[in-house]
């Protein structure tokens, strides 16, 4: 339907627009009930609550977004816009900023995409790290298990980013997608426009592997989704201090500390330099004041079964001492898993993950009295030798 003049066929327009003008002669927006575009300007439009600027063309009328970025008019006007009723013209305006307020997030979605393809993930995970390693080093002060026993419910601040943190699926799911994007955006794994608007816990598959820390699987739903971002994450969070886990919790948080925050620190600081491919960070914080933690990356789509493997697939995570279960040799398994540690190696001499001064400091954790921790320098401080080779012998049957 177009405008032509002569007639209203847009009926009456509202009682009060609350617009506020301002003409090619003013330079102050100011508040009126008097419609002051009928001759072109600048006018400030209430569109359920916000404030919308339209701009008026003295000829064609308001001018609109375009999906391009680039600015047209609004369609279906022929007449001159000085000719149309101002009652017409009010709700065209109306209509314009309507539409312009939609089409806002459609260019700066597109935006988003152009420039996350500006960068490969390579140079984006550097340049994250690279603002990482120019922080001081986090020190970290040695926890108890009593402080473990009494704080491990308590919601505390992390001290990486210093804010507070989630470290199960519920305190994930109570905190929501204000706190993930406010946690990406911390990190440096979020652009600052982004924003998380969905979380999706995962209830069917369950991660149960592993004896060191607790593992879940969710979904996320981006405000933008650009090219760089995954949807599908995994989180890695503490055992909780009940039941068959109990053991478990108290020996990673207490006796093998910091072990949790050296994983964190590694992604952190190390992704783009270790020589080795590892899942996106998204992001990592610990308490020295409850031993709670939680590391977020991608999730790695592990190929399923017991086929052999295709190109590009990636071998899934083996339950321990079950060898017979690997779907190649051991000699390939193990041979592979030792190339790979012979680069790091190779990769830390020649000094390309940083200087010794800088892996020392964020990496390594010399306590000043390692008897505390049940050790003894003078004799062996484990089980007994006869038990332990016992073990061991059967281990290897």
């Amino acid at each position: 339907m177009t405008y032509q003049g002569g007639f209203s066929f847009l009926g009456r327009a509202p009682a009060a627009f609350g617009e506020r003008c301002v003409g090619y002669s003013q330079t102050k927006a100011v508040r009126t009930s008097q419609w002051r575009g009928s001759y072109g300007g600048t006018v400030e439009l209430d569109v359920d609550g916000s404030v919308e600027k339209v701009d008026i063309d003295p000829e064609r009328g308001p001018r609109v977004y375009q999906a391009d970025g680039s600015v047209g008019f609004l369609p279906g006007i022929d007449a001159p816009w000085t000719k149309i009723a101002s009652a017409d013209q009010k709700i065209l305006a109306y209509k314009a900023a309507r539409q312009n307020i939609g089409m806002k997030d459609v260019i700066l979605e597109r935006k988003a995409i152009q420039e996350a393809q500006v960068f490969t993930p390579e140079e984006r995970a550097q340049q994250r790290c690279l603002k990482e390693l120019a922080r001081p080093a986090i020190p970290w002060k040695p926890i108890s298990l009593d402080l473990v026993q009494n704080n491990h419910t308590k919601m505390s601040k992390g001290i990486v980013y210093d804010m507070e943190f989630p470290w199960s699926e519920e305190t994930l799911e109570q905190l929501g997608p204000a706190w993930l994007t406010k946690a990406f955006h911390a990190a440096g794994t979020l652009d600052k426009r982004n924003a998380v608007v969905e979380i999706i816990l995962e209830k069917k598959v369950k991660v149960t592997a592993g004896n060191n820390a607790g593992k879940f699987l969710f979904e996320v739903r981006y405000k933008f989704q650009t090219p760089d971002l995954h949807t599908k994450l995994f989180a890695k969070i503490p055992f909780p201090l009940s039941g068959g886990t109990t053991n478990d919790r108290l020996s990673s948080s207490v006796n093998k500390q910091p072990m949790d925050f050296y994983e964190i620190n590694t992604y952190r600081l190390l992704e783009s330099t270790l020589p080795v491919k590892t899942p996106k960070y998204y992001f990592g914080d610990i308490s020295n004041e409850t031993s709670n933690y939680i590391l977020i990356t991608e999730r790695v789509a592990f190929a399923g079964g017991k086929e052999a493997l295709k190109p590009f697939e990636i071998e899934g995570p083996y339950v321990k001492c079950k060898d017979y279960e690997l779907k190649g040799t051991d000699k390939e398994h193990y041979m592979l898993l030792m190339k790979v540690h012979a680069s790091i190696a190779a990769a830390h001499k020649t000094g390309k993950m940083g200087s010794d001064e800088s892996l020392s400091a964020n990496l390594s954790f010399r306590p000043s009295n390692p008897e505390a921790y049940g050790m003894d320098p003078l004799k062996a401080s484990g089980g007994p030798p006869a038990s332990v080779a016992a073990q061991l012998k059967q281990a290897t049957k």
